[in-house]
């Protein structure tokens, strides 16, 4: 049996910003003669027995069987693509019914890291279905089966498209192999995957109540409220122009690529210094993890951002970008289903004032199944945003026993 510790598979990097897709120029497809989310073929990828791996805290109960689904969604212009997920499957009689988990996988570079490529025992998107969850887990657009289209990193509106596409295309498939749902919907993720979490409760809320009934809801670690972030950042970056670095280059460059892209915004060359522009233009391929691009950039601000862009940002004359941030917040509106915001204080890369600004807006807006907790971390290790992901793990399937069946 292999010994795993969940904290080592489980960890997910960085934050999430959420873009309205009536902001990115999508508009109606002339091609509207089905609906999105069509399942379009499965294959059985991997087998596991139910004690293929060990999981501390977490029991397993069942074997899995891990299906690649081809299914289509909508891009930025409302055109119709290819995309693909791994659902994973436990085994369990005909009989039986289990609860369906929709889980979204945060930050990943290359294309090898998508979930239905990256297949193995131990995968985050497995896990889950060990216990008893049949889990969904796309892999987004720019990955999988749409690899080498602009991956909308951080676009909230494409990213709950295409998330709850798949729910139509699990749908389909289980419906298909006579495989029998409860009628129960979870939502989960950390960090990037946090924030694609909210995403997709707020668009199925929002505009489709009448086709999925959402149980509860665990978004973890991430980024719900951007435009204060971005303004907060930059304040800071600016006061500390010549001294200040960031931690992972590859991050800042992958937001504003993939800004500039979706937003046609043309702003490469107001951000960064001539000599990373291009650089930044093409290495986010899906072919180079974040090491490597971390080393073809910076982290010294001085080096690599220019001044008088955040100059012009904090004076409000960046416009399209700023708008952008705003309209990507996630945190003004009134959650109906159970959710829990988890975060820890000491997180060194979401800021833990996401998760407070979000609960306290929606507790003012009237939401009253909204919580906030805050990691607690192994004894004399930090709350930062690595540590506190066994603990968000943990503390998610407690809170979503409360409501389960059919496990």
């Amino acid at each position: 049996m292999k010994q795993i510790k969940l904290i080592s598979i489980w960890i997910f990097t960085l934050m999430l910003i959420s873009v309205n897709l009536t902001a990115c120029g999508g508009g109606s497809s002339s091609n509207t003669e089905h609906k999105s989310g069509r399942l379009l073929s499965s294959t059985l990828v991997a087998e596991y027995a139910k004690d293929a791996v060990e999981m501390s805290g977490l029991d397993s109960k069942y074997a899995v069987k891990a299906y690649r689904i081809i299914y289509e969604t909508k891009d930025k212009n409302g055109d119709f693509i290819n995309v693909s997920g791994l659902l994973s499957v436990p085994q369990k009689s005909t009989q039986e019914k289990s609860p369906l988990l929709l889980y979204h996988h945060g930050t990943q570079y290359e294309n090898r890291q998508a979930p239905s490529i990256n297949v193995h025992d131990s995968s985050t998107y497995i896990l889950p279905a060990y216990i008893g969850y049949i889990t969904a887990s796309p892999d987004y657009i720019g990955y999988g089966e749409s690899s080498g289209t602009q991956h909308p990193y951080l676009i909230a509106e494409l990213t709950a498209s295409t998330s709850i596409d798949m729910l139509r295309a699990t749908n389909a498939f289980l419906l298909k192999e006579k495989i029998a749902s409860n009628g129960q919907l979870f939502l989960g993720g950390y960090s990037q995957g946090g924030g694609a979490t909210l995403a997709s409760q707020k668009m199925l809320q929002e505009n489709y109540s009448r086709e999925f009934t959402i149980t509860a809801v665990s978004a973890g670690a991430g980024g719900y409220a951007f435009s204060d972030d971005l303004l907060q950042s930059s304040q800071e970056v600016l006061d500390n122009y010549d001294t200040f670095e960031f931690s992972r280059p590859s991050n800042i460059g992958f937001i504003f690529k993939t800004m500039d892209s979706i937003y046609d915004l043309k702003i490469l060359d107001r951000i960064f210094k001539p000599e990373y522009v291009s650089i930044v233009n093409s290495i986010y391929d899906g072919s180079h993890d974040s090491d490597y691009i971390d080393s073809k950039l910076t982290g010294k601000a001085n080096k690599l951002i220019n001044k008088t862009f955040l100059q012009d940002l904090l004076a409000g004359k960046e416009e399209g970008l700023l708008n952008a941030f705003k309209v990507n917040d996630l945190y003004d509106w009134k959650p109906k289903a159970p959710t829990m915001l988890y975060h820890g204080k000491e997180d060194d890369w979401v800021r833990f004032s996401h998760s407070q600004k979000a609960y306290d807006t929606m507790q003012a807006n009237g939401a009253v199944n909204v919580r906030l907790v805050e990691c607690i971390a192994e004894a004399g290790q930090p709350t930062n945003h690595a540590n506190c992901f066994f603990p968000y793990l943990l503390k998610s399937y407690e809170f979503f026993n409360h409501y389960v069946k059919n496990l």
